[in-house]
C-alpha cells in the first residue's frame, strides 16, 4: 500500500526527533516505575475488550507495559485471550534500553506505567552472530522489540527491513513503515535497539504466533551496510484486547474547523495509545495538509487529561483516510467523556492545487500565488534539476512553512511521469523569511508541455479552535 499525504508528511517533520535526547529520568523515577510495575503485576485482573457502536462505553481494564533504557544514539526513519504484563526484578538488563525509550514519549510513558512484556530464553544464532529478543510491547495497532545484537568481532550492527509473519499461514502481517533506534555499548561489543511494526489490515485483531524476519547490517566502515545475515525468530505476541476499547461510529463524528469537516470513524483507546480512523469530507472545499495542535481529552471521575500526539510518529495506514495517534499516559481506556479538538488546520484550495510548469521556457504558468519563479538546470545522471521559488509569509501561528509536491507528475498529453533521486535526494527545500524553493529532479527528456505537479503540502496555517464530544 502506498504511503499517503498524512504519514509522508509526518516522516518529513519527525525524521530528526529520534536523534535527539532528552532528560533522562532520575533514580528515583526508575525505582518508582519498578515499585509501581511490581505492585500492577501482582494485582493486575484481566478484563475483556469491548466493542463499542455508536459511542456505547463498556468497562474494560487499564494496563500498561514497562521499558527501559543505556555513547551515541542513531534514530531512523526508515484478539483473543488474556494478556498479563510483569516486570522482571533484574532492572539492570533493562537498564541499556533507558535512552532509546527516553526519546520516544509514547514507549517511555509505558516505561513509566511500570509494565513490560518479556521475552523468555527468544536467542537465535546466524553466522556466529547473536540476536536476543529482551522484551515487547504490542497493542492492536503496533508491537515495539527490544533486542540485543552481538556478532562475534564486536562490531557495530543494526536492523534492516523487519517483519513480522503469520506463523500459520506464513502472510506478512506489518507494513513496511517501521521505526527504530540503536545504541551501540563498545565495552560489551553489542547493539542495543528497539523497533517498533505496524500491523496492517486485520491482523491485529487476531493472530498471536509470529515469525520475525530481519536483516541485520554492519554499521561499520568500510563495510557500512553490508548484511551480516538474515535472522528468523519464532514469536508469542499475547493479545491485548482484553484492555482494549473500541468504539465504531454508524455515523462517522464530524470536526468542522474554518468550513472544512474532518470526520472521525472509529476510536481505539489501548493503555499504550488513543488512535483516531480520521478522513476528509469528500465535499470539502478544501484539500487538508494539517491538523494543528490536535488533543484529545479524557474525563475521568471528574478530572480532566489531555494527550499529545507522539513526538515519535506511529506510522499506521488507515482504514478510511488516515489514523492518528494519542499517547495515553495515564493509562485509561474507558473514560467517561472524550473529546478531540484542533486550534486550526492547514489546507489549501482544491482549486490550487496544481502547480503548472513550462520546464522549457522555465515558467510558471499556474500557482496558489503570485511571486513563482522556475529555474531548471542539468543534473548529473540524465536528470534536470528543477527549483521552484516561492513568496514565504506568516500564517496565524507565525509560522512560514514549506511547499511539497507529489512525485508523480503529468505532462501535456496526460502522460504521468515521476520525479527520481540524485545523489540521495529526490525533493529538498529551503528558504528564509522572505523567500523559499523546492528543488526536485526529474528524468532528462523532451516532455509535451506544460507539466502539472499537484501541490500535496502548502504553507498557510488558519487559526479556528473547534472540538467534538467522541464519547
Amino acid at each position: 500500500m502506498q504511503m499517503n499525504d498524512h504519514l509522508e508528511k509526518r516522516i518529513r517533520q519527525d525524521a530528526e526527533t529520534l536523534r535527539h535526547l532528552s532528560t533522562m529520568p532520575s533514580a528515583a523515577e526508575r525505582s518508582a516505575a519498578i515499585r509501581k510495575g511490581m505492585r500492577r503485576a501482582e494485582n493486575g485482573k484481566p478484563r475483556r475488550k469491548g466493542m463499542i457502536y455508536g459511542g456505547v462505553a463498556a468497562a474494560i481494564a487499564a494496563g500498561a507495559l514497562l521499558f527501559a533504557d543505556s555513547g551515541p544514539l542513531q534514530g531512523v526513519f526508515g484478539h483473543s485471550g488474556t494478556h498479563h504484563s510483569s516486570f522482571l526484578p533484574e532492572a539492570d538488563k533493562w537498564e541499556p534500553f533507558l535512552k532509546l525509550l527516553n526519546g520516544n514519549d509514547r514507549l517511555s510513558s509505558a516505561w513509566k506505567q511500570g509494565f513490560i512484556e518479556p521475552a523468555d530464553a527468544v536467542s537465535v544464532e546466524e553466522n556466529g552472530m547473536n540476536l536476543k529478543i529482551e522484551g515487547m510491547i504490542r497493542d492492536s495497532r503496533s508491537v515495539t522489540l527490544l533486542y540485543k545484537l552481538k556478532s562475534p568481532e564486536g562490531e557495530a550492527a543494526e536492523w534492516d527491513t523487519p517483519k513480522l509473519l503469520d506463523a500459520f499461514y506464513g502472510k506478512e502481517t506489518t507494513t513496511k513503515n517501521w521505526v527504530h533506534r540503536t545504541y551501540f555499548n563498545t565495552g560489551e561489543g553489542a547493539t542495543y535497539g528497539y523497533a517498533t511494526l505496524f500491523f496492517s489490515g486485520e491482523a491485529e485483531n487476531r493472530a498471536e504466533t509470529f515469525n520475525l524476519k530481519v536483516d541485520a547490517l554492519s554499521l561499520r566502515s568500510p563495510d557500512q551496510g553490508k548484511r551480516l545475515g538474515t535472522f528468523v525468530v519464532p514469536l508469542r505476541l499475547p493479545s491485548t484486547s482484553s484492555q482494549e476499547q473500541e468504539i465504531v461510529y454508524d455515523q462517522p463524528k464530524q470536526l468542522i474547523v474554518s468550513g472544512q469537516i474532518i470526520q472521525v470513524h472509529r476510536v481505539l483507546l489501548t493503555p499504550i495509545s488513543v488512535y483516531l480512523n480520521v478522513s476528509e469530507d469528500p465535499d470539502n472545499t478544501d484539500k487538508l495538509f494539517d491538523l494543528i495542535e490536535p488533543t484529545l481529552t479524557l474525563e475521568q471521575d471528574e478530572q480532566t487529561f489531555k494527550l499529545q500526539e507522539p513526538s515519535v510518529p506511529s506510522l499506521i495506514e488507515g482504514r478510511q483516510g488516515w489514523e492518528m495517534s494519542f499517547v495515553n499516559q495515564i493509562g485509561i481506556v474507558n473514560p467517561d467523556a472524550l473529546l478531540f479538538g484542533v486550534t486550526g488546520i492547514q489546507s489549501l484550495s482544491k482549486e490550487q492545487l496544481n502547480l503548472v510548469l513550462n520546464t522549457e521556457e522555465e515558467s510558471v504558468l499556474q500557482a496558489p500565488e503570485d511571486g513563482f519563479a522556475l529555474q531548471v538546470t542539468k543534473a548529473k545522471a540524465n536528470t534536470r534539476q528543477v527549483a521552484v521559488h516561492y513568496p514565504v509569509h506568516e500564517d496565524e501561528f507565525g509560522r512560514l512553512g514549506s511547499m511539497r509536491l507529489n512525485a508523480v507528475f503529468t505532462d501535456g498529453d496526460g502522460k504521468e511521469h515521476e520525479m527520481v533521486s540524485s545523489e540521495g535526494a529526490m525533493q529538498t527545500g529551503k528558504g528564509d523569511s522572505e523567500s523559499a524553493s523546492d528543488t526536485f529532479y526529474i528524468p532528462d527528456q523532451d516532455y509535451p508541455q506544460p507539466l502539472t505537479f499537484t501541490i500535496s503540502m502548502y504553507p498557510g496555517g488558519i487559526r479556528d479552535e473547534q472540538e467534538v464530544l467522541l464519547k
